[in-house]
């Protein structure tokens, strides 16, 4: 009896360590290559010959001083959806561009007034970082 015991005791002790290895070797690999599987879209290109529809872009804009115009034309705040309403918008699009030392809060209020004229896509003009 004293060996079955010495038997079933070792059999009891299973090293799991190269279990846990390889399970972390296995999460490195879908981690490694689940970005580059991503990525194989293939986007179209465009040809010299290809024209693109350019859309016209008013510009509203918030200046440092707060404030704002459509194009180069001085709009105050209590005006601006009414004017925004009477642009036609057949073949334009809208951006906005605000001073980088206005208030984040005048900026979503213009956003919000730009909204409630009925333009749904509105752009914000960035500078880029080079």
């Amino acid at each position: 009896m004293a060996r079955r015991n010495r038997e079933h005791n070792l059999l009891t002790n299973i090293d799991v360590t190269p279990l846990v290895d390889l399970t972390f070797i296995l999460l490195i690999v879908f981690m490694v290559t689940a970005p580059a599987m991503e990525s194989r879209v293939q986007l179209p290109t465009m040809t010299a010959d290809e024209k693109q529809t350019k859309l016209e872009n008013v510009i509203i804009s918030l200046d440092d001083r707060g404030n704002i115009y459509i194009d180069r034309d001085l709009v105050t705040f209590s005006d601006l959806a009414n004017v925004l309403q009477g642009i036609n918008r057949d073949g334009k699009s809208f951006s906005i561009r605000a001073d980088e030392s206005r208030a984040y809060g005048e900026v979503i209020n213009l956003m919000r007034i730009v909204k409630g004229a009925g333009i749904e896509n509105v752009d914000l003009i960035t500078l880029n970082e080079q």
